[in-house]
């Protein structure tokens, strides 16, 4: 879906877990969520107003390391 990010709810650095709301997307006149697609620490966050839809890079988690 082609759009653009228009607020970041987290900070780079900050741990963010799965399912968390990590930005809101503008597309097709309404608010779309995004969310962190598994547990770890957010290393980039999209700018407001930059441009998002197939392909792009929205925002980079580091995972964490599995435990034993």
């Amino acid at each position: 879906m082609n759009g653009k990010i228009v607020r970041h709810v987290v900070e780079p650095g900050q741990r963010v877990k799965k399912a968390r709301r990590i930005a809101l997307m503008e597309a097709m006149k309404m608010e779309h969520s995004l969310t962190a697609p598994m547990d770890g620490i957010g290393r980039k966050w999209p700018r407001g107003g930059q441009p998002g839809g197939r392909g792009a890079v929205i925002a980079r988690i580091e995972a964490d390391e599995m435990k034993d």
